[in-house]
């Protein structure tokens, strides 16, 4: 049992739900329904407009509630070399399960805005996606473009030259 697993049960506990269910995910992956064993499709069915808090956060390929292009793939798929889901460039999604990205816990403190308020402050990726400070030079890339590691960042020491 890993530290992103413990964290992805528990958010899901917290009310969370696959990232890949998301209302916009259409936008941001293909799903291939055929590829996936029947009794695990509700894990792919995306969630209604209608039901779906949307708490401003970008879609999160790495998010510790996103399941990989070969989580509950059929065995005809898989000998075949197909996926569940991909993004839409065709590119497969690998899962993570180190814990909780800095996205993640942005979503986090967004749906329990009263009991987090003001406790959490967040920086910005060079792209405008939330980074937790700490996660800056942290050896796991927070950020899609990869500037919370940077050029400068040194992490086999433990520690930045300098960030912008």
């Amino acid at each position: 049992m890993s530290v992103g697993i413990i964290q992805h049960e528990f958010l899901h506990a917290l009310g969370f739900k696959h990232e890949q269910t998301r209302a916009d995910r259409d936008d941001h992956i293909n799903i291939f329904f055929e590829n996936i064993i029947p009794d695990a499709a509700s894990n792919y069915a995306k969630i209604d407009i209608d039901s779906w808090e949307d708490v401003n956060s970008p879609y999160d390929f790495t998010s510790v509630m996103h399941y990989g292009s070969d989580f509950f793939i059929t065995n005809e798929a898989s000998e075949a070399g197909l996926f569940t889901m991909t993004k839409l460039n065709g590119e497969p999604i690998i899962p993570q399960r180190n814990g909780a990205t800095s996205i993640d816990l942005h979503q986090l403190t967004y749906a329990y805005d009263g009991f987090c308020s003001g406790q959490v402050e967040f920086e910005s990726c060079s792209n405008g996606d939330p980074l937790l400070p700490t996660r800056v030079c942290d050896g796991n890339a927070d950020c899609v473009d990869g500037s919370d590691e940077g050029e400068d960042c040194l992490v086999d020491w433990g520690c930045c030259a300098s960030f912008e």
